[in-house]
């Protein structure tokens, strides 16, 4: 039944009230229930105003309509020729509220029943599971996953929230707000992950329990299978709840992160956190092993994207795909399954690109496999500072570097192009190690051959771009290895150097004091710029203590 309201004066109570067409203006005995009243004529008016623009964008009329018996607003439109009624949207006060297809499998029921308490405002906009809510153009909250043996999903009642354009909430429990990016067409806003929480422009959590606050972070990294060979990532959950499951309770707060560890935290831009427990505050900043922090900052560097601007493709000598190896998923993800979203295009002059289109993915976590970025490669490793890089379990360096590379070109500069290359390298070994994982025992002697030979390719090209672009850089290279100041050096097992300018070039070197040197095995230089050996040349079991001490034999003490 339909109900027709209005608009009078009640002058025992001195003000105006909506109540029904046969209310009293007089007050009294008059018994209007107008709380409830009110309610629904509000959302009425409200639904009204938000659909008069889409009726006068499709050049049609609609009704409002309030259904007693359900409980619900429901938007229809008529047919001049035959009168029939289609229901546009629907929407509850105080009862319950159904999709316009509310075919869903009740596992409770064992049979197909309509979800409740979702709620579905804008173009394109779905609200599948109980107790979900979706807002805003092509927004999506609830997983598509058919059931078993059904050919529509399970209805549950663990409530999705997707707020904002273009944005997705599959996983259970999670919370999308945000919109796509425009620029460079970025991916939909995506939470996959179940109780995650993503907020911001193209950030994508597919790990459980992630939090994302800012712009095209990664959290974790989708099942293969959600990738079809045509390039789209579906919308649906598939998440573990395990130890394992990458990106698991992993926060980031920045821009162009990417969490790959489980419990691995990063705030800051163009990072990334690939072990479990690992952290990553800064720029440019990596924490590449389990339980290794880094804090500083690295190169940064940036691409432009100049490969997707129509009529510049001749400036384009860089390279779009930054992600390290382990991400080689997303980049055969050219398109989402939501109804509108489209392919990426480019000029088909460039090959950089399969069948002339660009990954989704395309332009993240820019830096975050740059080799000139702030290192630190280790279990349990430590890094604090600028232009560092710490490799080796349980390392330490505090310290300074600079760089002396011209990065104000971006793409067209060498080192982009020489960064390019060794990331070629990177994926090259990371398909040959794959490729060796396989079940394939008869190639085993050739896959050996072809992991061996990419390591060394790519262990050269590393050890000439850090000659030429990472020259004043401080390193710690060694297990249990310590460096403390600036531009210094401590290569080896158990190695320290303390001062600005400390090197420490063997296992077990001491270099202490600024511009100290310490070349040879349980060799120790302790005094400003006192040396034991050259850079080239080492001495072990010797000695150089004072200022300006130079010792160039081996078992020798001065």
């Amino acid at each position: 039944m339909n109900k027709i309201y209005k608009v009078i004066f009640n002058r025992n109570k001195n003000r105006y009230e909506i109540v029904s067409e046969l209310a009293s203006s007089r007050g009294g005995k008059c018994k209007v229930k107008a709380g409830k009243q009110i309610a629904k004529l509000f959302m009425t008016g409200l639904l009204a105003t938000f659909l008069s623009s889409v009726a006068l964008a499709a050049d049609q009329e609609v009704k409002v309509k309030y259904d007693e018996t359900t409980g619900t607003i429901k938007i229809v439109k008529t047919d001049p020729n035959t009168s029939d009624e289609t229901i546009l949207a629907s929407y509850a006060v105080g009862g319950k509220i159904n999709p316009i297809e509310p075919k869903l499998y009740n596992k409770e029921t064992k049979q197909s029943a309509p979800p409740t308490g979702i709620i579905a405002i804008g173009d394109q906009s779905k609200a599948v599971q109980s107790n979900s809510i979706a807002i805003g153009a092509n927004a999506h909250a609830g997983d598509l996953t058919p059931a078993k043996g059904k050919d529509y999903p399970n209805d549950d009642n663990n409530g999705k929230i997707a707020i904002g354009t273009k944005t997705v909430a599959s996983g259970d429990r999670s919370i999308a707000l945000g919109n796509k990016s425009n620029s460079n067409n970025g991916s939909y806003n995506i939470v996959q992950g179940n109780d995650s929480i993503g907020i911001g422009t193209s950030t994508s959590i597919f790990g459980y329990s992630g939090v994302s606050i800012g712009r095209r972070n990664i959290i974790g990294i989708p099942d293969p299978s959600l990738v079809s060979a045509d390039g789209v990532l579906t919308t649906k959950s598939k998440t573990k709840y395990s130890e394992g499951d990458l990106g698991g309770n992993s926060v980031i707060v920045g821009a162009y992160n990417v969490a790959y560890g489980n419990r691995s935290n990063i705030i800051g831009t163009y990072s990334r956190a690939m072990g479990s427990n690992s952290v990553a505050i800064g720029s440019g900043v990596q924490s590449l092993s389990d339980g290794a922090i880094a804090i500083g900052k690295g190169s940064g560097y940036e691409f432009d994207g100049t490969s997707q601007k129509a009529r510049r493709e001749k400036e384009y000598t860089g390279r779009d795909w930054e992600l390290p190896p382990e991400y080689k998923v997303l980049k055969s993800v050219l398109m989402n399954d939501i109804s509108g979203d489209q392919k990426i295009t480019q000029s088909p002059s460039l090959s950089t690109y399969k069948n002339s289109t660009v990954p989704k993915y395309n332009n993240y976590g820019a830096g975050s496999s740059d080799p000139g970025g702030f290192i630190v490669e280790g279990k349990n490793a430590l890094g604090v500072g600028s232009y560092t890089q710490v490799r080796g379990d349980s390392a330490i360096g505090l310290a300074t570097g600079e760089m002396t590379a011209d990065l104000s070109l971006k793409d067209k500069s060498d080192y982009a192009k020489d960064m390019g290359k060794i990331m070629d390298m990177e994926e090259t070994l990371y398909d040959a190690k794959e490729a060796l994982k396989s079940d394939s025992t008869s190639d085993k002697a050739i896959l050996e051959a072809n992991v061996k030979t990419a390591e060394e390719s790519l262990a050269t090209a590393k050890k000439k771009f850090r000659e030429k672009y990472l020259s004043k850089y401080s390193f710690v290279d060694g297990d249990g290895a310590l460096g403390v100041g600036r531009q210094i050096l401590a290569q080896g097992d158990r190695s320290m150097a303390v001062g600005d300018f400390a090197k420490a070039i063997s296992h077990d070197a001491i270099a202490y004091g600024g511009q100290t040197l310490a070349n040879g095995t349980n060799s120790m230089a302790m005094g400003g710029a006192a040396k034991v050996g050259t850079e080239k040349q080492n001495y072990d079991n010797s000695m150089a203590i004072g200022s300006h001490t130079n010792v160039q034999a081996g078992n020798a003490v001065a």
